[in-house]
């Protein structure tokens, strides 16, 4: 039987953070031995902030020191492990570059090639909070702003409706971006009582997309509600949504923006505007009659309500996360501009903190710089929690879990755990599928050709637990899933598997990584894509890739070899 693939997210993520307002960090950022890319360490972690420093004019300041900042802990002055400053009006040396990738022929992997000398810049068009008429407005600005975007801007875009979507992967190129943005379709919003718990999956599937990803991102979130409950559909029926308390799902998705240092940079789609109440352009449903005074001021005081909510939380998600927001304004192209301009100009600093209890309680931060005429821009603390230890996951059904949303057609490649994998066709088609196979029976018509998919899995990225005689123990599931061009799923396998390394083999395991293979069939006269994941279990970290297989290079004639 087909597992059914489907977002259902957690929690509604704005309005809760509000109400904690706190993220957790404990990403050690060390160039890794392996692939030379930045991965979770559980040992020694440090605390790392990316810190936004203005005049009064809103212009960056530039050229401090490490001396000229002073972090504190909950009162307690931290001392600075490393201290940088990024740059937008300098040009990263050419030598800090890394080499890209070259893969052998048919592998494929889910490690970036993007550099770690600037930021990157992520776009979410989000269609599932906002009227339709304010989308299209979002994608004329944005189109308008591609024509001027400065040289060498790093940008990758993404679409929400009921899932998270990838238009565009990291790009400088502005007729890349601007064939994404003209790829973005207006639609309708969902039901307003999904609408939180799609939009909070989605972040969270952002955020382990980003994980894998260096330096700082900032997320620019185009939408039309940011409130917890309220949720505005551009017509005045049906305003509420279902309210619960979602505060300790929203705690880990901050934990996963935090780990993968995002910035948030919140932007009111629907730009200035008053009470639609008040509109002499709102149509009447039949019968209906013209609201009294005390109706147009209850309406009045409502909408002032529900306003002032959401730019407070606008305003706290934007503070805590180190960005800005933005609203009353229909200057959308250049509230961009000025998000990317924040953004890209910043000191990262980095801690160990002294307490090293991973409790979960809240931590406060705040950095001291010895100028009066600035302000700063930076989070203001964090959740305490230990990232080697699983969390619980209670009350969530199998169709909520994290390998279900990265296993979707189209959605970006998350990077907690980074892998490659080679996948061999098979030379000869075949009439009949292995028992591990789990085929759309509808759609599954052979003749059918085999794939042979071999992973090698980055150990550095995975979290064992030690048990008896000193053996590291770990849970990967590994999954395939074949989808037809229509984001139709045809066929998938799936595997639970337990790793096991002796402490002898412990360090040059996680040097060489851990193999396994699994075999999927296809049709052989299809236009098909592998989705191809690996979960880790204990902590709920995930990577995964998508391969078209056209892509994948046949068997040769020759010497039947691919």
């Amino acid at each position: 039987m087909l597992r059914k693939l489907t977002i259902v997210a957690s929690c509604l993520f704005g309005a809760v953070l509000a109400g904690v307002c706190l993220l957790e960090s404990q990403v050690k950022p060390s160039q890794d031995a392996i692939d030379g890319k930045d991965v979770l360490k559980s040992e020694s972690p440090l605390v790392v902030l990316d810190v936004v420093v203005t005049d009064k004019k809103g212009q960056p300041v530039y050229g401090l020191n490490r001396s000229d900042f002073t972090v504190f802990e909950r009162d307690e002055k931290m001392t600075l492990q490393s201290f940088e400053e990024h740059r937008a009006d300098q040009a990263p040396p050419s030598a800090s570059l890394p080499a890209k990738q070259v893969l052998a022929r048919n592998v494929f992997s889910n490690v970036s090639d993007t550099p770690d000398n600037g930021p990157l810049n992520v776009l979410l068009m989000d269609a599932l909070n906002t009227p339709m008429a304010d989308q299209m407005y979002v994608r004329e600005q944005m189109l308008e702003y591609v024509k001027k975007v400065p040289k060498g801007t790093r940008i990758a875009i993404f679409g929400l409706s009921n899932r998270l979507y990838l238009l565009q992967g990291v790009t400088t190129d502005p007729a890349l971006v601007k064939a994404a943005v003209q790829m973005f379709m207006a639609k309708a919003p969902v039901m307003p009582q999904l609408r939180g718990w799609y939009t909070l999956a989605a972040i969270d599937e952002l955020a382990r997309y980003l994980s894998g990803l260096p330096g700082r991102k900032n997320l620019i979130w185009f939408a039309g509600s940011f409130n917890l409950g309220i949720v505005s559909d551009g017509d005045r029926a049906d305003r509420f949504g279902s309210l619960a308390n979602f505060a300790d799902d929203a705690k880990q998705t901050a934990n996963l923006l935090t780990r993968s240092r995002v910035a948030v940079y919140p932007i009111d789609a629907r730009g200035l505007f008053s009470n639609p109440d008040m509109s002499a352009g709102v149509a009447l449903p039949p019968g209906a009659q013209m609201l009294g005074p005390s109706a147009w001021q209850i309406s009045d005081g409502k909408f002032l309500g529900e306003r002032a909510a959401e730019k407070i939380t606008m305003n706290t998600l934007a503070e805590r996360t180190g960005g800005k927001a933005f609203y009353d304004t229909n200057g959308l192209k250049e509230a961009l501009q000025q998000a990317i301009n924040n953004g890209s100009n910043y000191y990262t600093l980095a801690y160990a903190p002294t307490d090293r209890k991973w409790d979960g309680r809240y931590r406060s931060v705040r950095v001291k710089l010895e100028r009066s005429d600035v302000d700063l821009s930076y989070r203001r603390g964090y959740f305490a929690y230990d990232p080697s230890v699983p969390r619980a996951h209670e009350g969530k059904s199998q169709s909520m879990s994290v390998m279900h949303s990265a296993m979707l057609l189209g959605g970006p490649n998350p990077t907690q755990i980074l892998f490659t994998v080679k996948i061999e066709p098979a030379a000869k088609s075949e009439n009949s599928l292995p028992p591990t196979n789990q085929p759309n029976v509808k759609k599954m018509k052979p003749p059918y050709r085999r794939y042979t998919v071999s992973y090698d899995v980055n150990l550095r990225t995975v979290a064992f637990k030690t048990i008896q005689d000193g053996i590291h123990q770990g849970y990967l599931e590994f999954e395939v899933s074949l989808y037809s061009p229509d984001g139709e799923l045809m066929n998938a396998i799936g595997k639970l598997v337990r790793v096991k390394v002796p402490a002898a083999a412990y360090e040059s395991r996680r040097q060489s990584g851990w193999k396994f293979q699994q075999n999927i069939d296809a049709p052989v006269k299809s236009k098909c894509f592998l989705r191809i994941g690996v979960h880790d279990v204990s902590t709920d970290r995930v990577g995964a890739v998508e391969v078209p297989l056209a892509a994948i290079q046949p068997v040769s004639a020759a010497d039947g070899k691919t």
